[in-house]
């Protein structure tokens, strides 16, 4: 589920604002992590592994998730923030078209 990008709803959680943007890209890798654990039905490291590496499409607060073809750099979109009356919001949601290997 999609959270506004305004940030209302970490405040809402945490009765804080968010310090920067490594707490919505942290919540998406624990995210995406306990998403790949009941996928995998288990607690091996193999099976999560497996899981995380066969993500497509996990839908985050940063953005959709994938790992094409088992890459190991994951397929994400970036979510672009327009300003209107002076308040943030989704502007658009793209994905790169090009990765660099790690």
């Amino acid at each position: 589920m999609r959270t506004d990008c305004s940030g209302r709803d970490y405040k809402a959680a945490y009765d804080t604002d968010p310090e920067n943007a490594f707490a919505a890209l942290g919540y998406d890798a624990v995210g995406l992590i306990a998403d790949a654990i009941k996928r995998a039905g288990s607690d091996d490291a193999k099976a999560i592994r497996d899981a995380i590496a066969a993500t497509n499409g996990y839908v985050g607060v940063t953005g959709t998730i994938s790992y094409p073809n088992g890459a190991r750099v994951p397929a994400k979109t970036v979510t672009m923030i327009a300003i209107k009356a002076e308040r943030p919001q989704l502007a658009a949601e793209v994905e790169p078209s090009w990765i660099p290997a790690p």
